[in-house]
């Protein structure tokens, strides 16, 4: 999952991970939806995140969550 709030950037990050085979690549723009996502959808194999986003989170703060949510 790709979490940066500024879009550009996020796409760039997105399609090249994309680039690699047998990866599927998630995208959110803010903490809050990364975290959305994942309560619905379950845990993930990698989290890369801007810091400082708009919403109720940054992106320390999610991956704090997420990693006590889903410690595999």
């Amino acid at each position: 999952m790709v979490v940066e709030d500024e879009l550009f950037i996020r796409i760039d990050i997105a399609d090249t991970l994309r680039g690699f085979p047998g990866l599927e690549v998630i995208e959110a723009s803010t903490a809050d939806e990364a975290w959305s996502y994942l309560r619905s959808n379950g845990p993930l194999d990698v989290l890369f995140t801007d810091h400082r986003m708009p919403g109720s989170m940054t992106g320390s703060q999610l991956a704090v969550i997420v990693q006590r949510e889903y410690p595999e």
